[in-house]
């Protein structure tokens, strides 16, 4: 989601947040999906700065680090310093011990 900026310290007019879901399937050591996976690009390609959530806040939950069969939600943020009407999410897969990433994507209108 889109939410208005109100945290004066930056200038960004808006605060795109994204809130994920992961579970640890089959790893035996901790597993964590934070925002190093994720980048995220508007309608001109441009890569917008990653924004630090108010973590306090109940609908903001941080990404943790968790056991096998344990799940977490998570949000990660962006700052948005001009309107885009499409944004584009990437993804890199780091967690499946092959030797190159695996990088997915998804548009959002």
């Amino acid at each position: 989601d889109v939410v208005k900026n109100q945290d004066a310290s930056i200038k960004a007019k808006q605060i795109a947040r994204v809130s994920y879901s992961y579970t640890n399937v089959s790893a035996n050591a901790g597993v964590v999906i934070d925002e190093i996976f994720f980048r995220l690009a508007d309608d001109k390609g441009k890569a917008l700065t990653m924004y630090i959530p108010d973590y306090s806040l109940e609908e903001n939950p941080e990404p943790k680090v968790i056991e096998k069969g344990q799940s977490c939600d998570a949000v990660i943020a962006f700052a948005l310093y001009e309107k885009t009407e499409e944004m584009t999410l990437f993804f890199d897969d780091q967690t499946t011990g092959m030797t190159a990433a695996q990088e997915l994507y998804w548009v959002i209108s």
